[in-house]
């Protein structure tokens, strides 16, 4: 099985941080009958190994695609490792993602869309705790300014009393 020694080499590329080589190497041993595991984590590789997160996701996709496909003719027992390898490139690429990323993500799971979903709701707390701040500032604003007026009539008042005669 020359793919296994292939497998091997590309994942010693990576675990030496050289991921120019990493790419160059996956890239030129990946073919059209690479066998669903090799295949699933050669994209994961890139997925990890490209700068660009985009780029990155597409392989992303196309890994769980290959996943999802090896999964039909194996086993489920036999997708343990591969799972763990799709948990890892998820918080690879979760930390790397742009601010942007539900804009270009390829695919949707529901870990996604709740991390979306939070995301949305922290910015929207912060939005309406901006809000909340400007309008007690306005209020305390308001509430000076009235004791002033408040303060400046009684002395009007106390000004007129003085001059009254008794």
């Amino acid at each position: 099985m020359e793919w296994v020694r292939e497998l091997d080499r590309a994942v010693d590329l990576y675990n030496a941080h050289d991921d120019t080589g990493c790419i160059a190497y996956v890239n030129s041993v990946l073919r059209d009958t690479t066998p669903g595991y090799p295949r699933t984590r050669y994209y994961a590789l890139l997925a990890c190994c490209l700068d660009d997160w985009r780029e990155a996701d597409a392989m992303r996709a196309r890994a769980e695609n290959s996943f999802a496909n090896w999964r039909v003719f194996n086993r489920p027992g036999d997708s343990f490792r591969l799972r763990e390898i799709h948990d890892e490139v998820h918080d690879i690429l979760k930390r790397r993602r742009p601010d942007d990323w539900f804009d270009h993500q390829v695919t949707w799971v529901d870990i996604d869309t709740k991390e979306l979903e939070a995301e949305l709701v922290e910015e929207r707390e912060a939005e309406l705790a901006e809000a909340l701040a400007e309008l007690e500032a306005e209020k305390a604003e308001e509430e000076e300014d009235e004791a002033e007026n408040a303060e400046a009539e009684i002395e009007r008042h106390a000004g007129l009393e003085e001059g009254q005669p008794e």
